[in-house]
């Protein structure tokens, strides 16, 4: 009679366990897709930024391709980055300054971007 009590409860306790494992599990996992999906939907604005900001960029229009091209490059985006420090650099469109774009191109850099570790290196032979 007692090895049939000690049965039910290791079924029982058992049982809770594996349901508090599955259910903290589910509560753990809940969170990182939230993250994703957050990171997915940025990584999207920060796309369309640099698109726009890229465009007036390619026609010269370097005032009005500074806003969307920073937008992006505060959200992460190298290439927006890499851009950005070569406008700064350059003074094309805003205030010159060699510090300030030399920063964005270690951010830019930092992610693997080659233009902006090209332009660091020439920077740092000069």
């Amino acid at each position: 009679m007692n090895l049939i009590n000690e049965s039910k409860l290791f079924r029982v306790f058992t049982n809770l366990v594996l349901f508090f494992v599955l259910s903290g599990f589910i509560l753990i996992a809940t969170p990182f897709n939230v993250v994703a999906e957050s990171t997915k939907r940025q990584s999207h604005g920060a796309d369309m930024h640099y698109q726009k900001g890229k465009k007036l960029y390619d026609k010269k229009d370097y005032k009005r391709a500074y806003p969307h091209l920073r937008k992006a490059a505060d959200m992460g985006h190298s290439d927006a980055q890499m851009h950005l420090g070569k406008m700064v650099y350059n003074g094309w469109g805003v205030k010159h300054n060699h510090a300030t774009g030399r920063a964005w191109h270690e951010k830019a850099a930092a992610q693997g971007n080659e233009e902006s570790k090209r332009k660091l290196e020439n920077m740092n032979h000069h």
